[in-house]
């Protein structure tokens, strides 16, 4: 009973966050109660159960009488917890510094064999042994602070208590929570909060279970839980029949709550009977649980009189995107320089007119090249991304290798560094970070590569390293291809004075780290436009993908797919292009045939990408004909399905979150923001879109060995 009252108080202000991180969208006022209620709804169901297993074990712990001393010593409350015990305090004392070094220990290796072990089967295995590992040492460590805290507990009169001890530890994980979030590292700062919250709630539910409920005792008690157990049951019945008629709500619900986010994914799950991967109830949205051939992102055949994506209706024969006129290859074979800067957003540029002068750089480079101001990613994260633009394939199409984290990609993935290669061109990346080579495959083709030894490594260094390629390579007879990559954008984001100081919030260091970024490119261009005059060059400056700051419940990047994380930065300088901005669709993967059809080659597998030969020689706002969608995708990881799926066919953008059964369809045009949801408003529009997505997602690896 004391289970579902908490619950529901606790789903409450679940919804009222929901609603909250929902403050851009459109939510109605009916919408709103109704979110709340679902929060009511999913908290009281996990608060009602963990009330139950908590009574049973209660139940259990009291029947023990060789638990007697602990069960008086928990419910005595504070007159106890805070009596002088040097003992009890030595003991609670090694236990917080046994527990948390285990922790740390354990999360530093495990992180590691994430990073290095290439099969799920062996990295589970070593963090098993590891865990133990983890526990040896934590006990060490209890048994140390032990030997060195003994007498300083003696000797201590406030110290020398459980409670005093335990205040300590709130304290000080208060005080990391709060240097956590100021330094801007929000996920961290809730983790570390939830030690506090989980210690309140305990020392809550003592003064009501001990103070109220054993001195009132409640007459009604179990007419009151056998009501509290009828209303959950019929929150969930109607949760389970309703939750997904409306979109916005269950976007508010499931993606933006705290708990109940975690419930009804959940819940989805469990109820599906077909194993497609959603279920019939909770907004999982299979109209057809007996047949794994039917769900929401099932391809649906246009004409067939049958609806198996669940859209209501039968699928219209999607429109074909014509194909765009040939153009003659450059001759000579034009050298090529890729200059990427990683995470940084079009509308952090002052290239695309921010606010703050974040790419002086950029600016004038851009001057003589074409700006693209609708480039998208085909996948907000990094290895993803240049594999889909170094290969011109969607993720889904190309041959991974298994891995927990970095799998691998495989030898039948034609990289562009070798296709390159193999007509003669010298090859080389630079990059001031490791993280390329923990993905097995990546730089095939390069013959020459230089990573940084961490994370974050010294951009000028990697920079001037590369133009001294450049330009020794610039000296030869034969063309050449140079990829520079300069991670620092990513976060964490480094709080800079030079080359502008914007402040010290998580967003002003993010644009300080974009613009010395710009400025380390600065010591590169100027060496290629001397390089140019003399010789054909094409040049392509670009950013992987962009950055987001909570506007959709999302921070960072890699689990979004809405405009702040798949718009990327995208400029083209080179023989026959002709400057000025460009307003065409495109996607970063159209890189990949546009550098081969500078030297002549066209792709040997088939593939959604384009080569923008076409727009890059046509004047700015000529009418040529070209694509009217690109595609973008979210996974968790090569061996597991898009978690979210993205289809940008302006105005519409059409998001597909298949982890909560959600859809979102938006007006680009009008709702540059992507707050207004109107998915239920337009039903044509959301069917036509949803079999062109389904068609997209769809992998298509026919050229890849079996493993």
């Amino acid at each position: 009973m004391l289970g579902a009252v908490f619950g529901a108080v606790f789903g409450a202000i679940d919804g009222v966050v929901a609603i909250a991180r929902s403050a851009g969208s459109e939510l109605a006022s009916q919408d709103r109660v109704t979110v709340v209620v679902l929060g009511m709804v999913a908290s009281a169901l996990v608060m009602t159960s963990l009330g139950a297993l908590f009574a049973l074990g209660a139940r259990a712990f009291a029947a023990r009488e060789s638990l007697r001393d602990a069960r008086e010593f928990v419910s005595s409350g504070p007159s106890l917890w805070f009596r002088r015990d040097e003992r009890l305090a030595l003991r609670a004392v090694m236990a917080v510094v046994g527990v948390t070094t285990a922790g740390l220990v354990g999360f530093r290796l495990t992180l590691g064999v994430i990073r290095s072990v290439r099969t799920p089967t062996l990295a589970a295995i070593s963090i098993v042994g590891l865990g133990a590992v983890s526990l040896a040492i934590g006990a060490f460590a209890a048994i140390v602070s032990g030997l060195a805290l003994e007498g300083a507990l003696r000797r201590s009169k406030r110290l020398a208590s459980v409670g005093a001890i335990m205040s300590v530890v709130v304290l000080l994980v208060s005080l990391a929570a709060l240097v956590l979030a100021v330094a801007g590292h929000a996920v961290l700062a809730r983790l570390s909060a939830g030690p506090i919250v989980a210690m309140a709630a305990m020392v809550v539910a003592y003064f009501v279970v001990d103070r109220i409920g054993t001195r009132q005792k409640w007459r009604f008690a179990p007419w009151t839980a056998l009501g509290a157990g009828i209303t959950v049951i019929f929150g969930l019945a109607w949760s389970a029949a309703t939750l997904g008629r409306s979109q916005s709500v269950l976007d508010a619900i499931t993606g933006r709550s705290m708990l109940a986010a975690k419930v009804y994914p959940s819940l989805q799950r469990w109820t599906d009977r077909d194993g497609d991967g959603y279920g019939r109830y909770f907004g999982g949205g299979d109209c057809n649980d007996r047949d794994a051939l039917i769900n929401p992102m099932a391809r649906d055949v246009p004409g067939n009189g049958r609806d198996e994506n669940c859209s209501g209706m039968d699928a219209p024969a999607p429109p074909e995107d014509r194909p765009p006129p040939f153009v003659a290859p450059t001759t000579p074979r034009p050298s090529i320089v890729v200059l990427s800067i990683d995470t940084m957003r079009p509308d952090h540029t002052s290239l695309h007119g921010y606010h703050r002068r974040t790419t002086p750089v950029i600016d004038r480079f851009a001057q003589d090249a074409a700006r693209f101001d609708r480039a998208y990613t085909v996948a907000p994260q990094t290895v993803r991304s240049f594999a889909g633009a170094f290969t011109g394939r969607t993720p889904a199409g190309l041959c991974w290798g298994r891995d927990v984290q970095f799998p691998p990609l495989r030898d039948p993935n034609e990289m562009l560094a070798e296709v390159l290669r193999a007509e003669g061109y010298a090859t080389a990346a630079f990059t001031n970070t490791s993280y390329f080579g923990l993905t097995a495959g990546f730089f095939q083709g390069f013959e020459k590569v230089e990573q940084g030894g961490g994370f974050k490594d010294d951009a000028p260094f990697a920079a001037d390293h590369a133009r001294q390629w450049i330009v020794s390579a610039a000296r030869e007879t034969k063309p050449f291809f140079a990829w520079l990559h300069l991670v620092d954008p990513h976060e964490p984001y480094t709080d800079r004075s030079s080359p502008q100081d914007f402040g010290h919030e998580a967003i002003d260091r993010y644009d300080e780290e974009i613009a010395h970024s710009d400025a380390v490119l600065g010591r590169v261009i100027p060496s290629l436009d001397e390089i140019a005059a003399h010789r054909p060059l094409v040049v392509v400056v670009m950013s992987d993908h962009g950055e987001g700051f909570g506007e959709h419940g999302v921070v960072f990047h890699s689990f979004d797919a809405h405009e702040e994380a798949l718009r990327s930065v995208l400029v083209v300088r080179g023989p026959g292009v002709i400057a000025g901005p460009r307003n065409a669709l495109v996607s970063l993967i159209d890189l990949y045939p546009t550098m081969l059809a500078y030297v002549g080659r066209t792709p040997t597998l088939r593939s959604p990408a384009r080569s923008l030969l076409p727009v890059l020689q046509a004047p700015p706002g000529a009418n040529i004909p070209w694509r009217g969608a690109v595609f973008a995708d979210v996974a968790p990881s090569a061996d597991l399905r898009a978690s979210s799926v993205a289809l940008i066919a302006p105005p519409w953008k059409l998001i597909h979150d298949s982890s909560r059964g959600a859809w979102e369809l938006y007006q680009l045009d009008r709702d540059p923001l992507e707050r207004s949801n109107v998915f239920h408003r337009e039903p044509v529009v959301a069917e036509q879109l949803r079999a062109r997505l389904a068609e997209l997602a769809r992998p298509s690896v026919a050229h890849c060995p079996r493993r």
